[in-house]
């Protein structure tokens, strides 16, 4: 998988705090008769070698093999405030 990456300047701030580590992978989310899936975040390296592993500003981000996104391309930034801030990953091209 090649991806392009794009990262705002607060969430390289963000991540530098995280150790500059972002692990991506799929979650399954099942609401009874419906279900869809979504993107875990976390700060720290994987457990297994399933991870595609890219370099971006200083910043190691590992994405789960098998995830696909729109154009190939993934945006990371920040969202929430305060206490509640994130890192959201936006561009995951969901099946239907």
């Amino acid at each position: 998988m090649n991806l392009s990456i794009s990262m705002e300047e607060k969430a390289k701030d963000f991540l530098e705090k995280k150790h500059n580590v972002l692990t991506i992978t799929r979650m399954d989310i099942d609401r009874g008769c419906a279900g869809f899936e979504d993107l875990d975040i976390s700060y720290h390296n994987p457990q297994n070698d399933n991870y595609e592993e890219y370099l971006h500003h200083g910043v190691t981000i590992y994405v789960q093999k098998g995830l696909q996104f729109k154009e190939n391309h993934i945006e990371i930034v920040v969202s929430g405030i305060g206490p509640f801030k994130a890192i959201a990953v936006d561009g995951l091209k969901r099946s239907v």
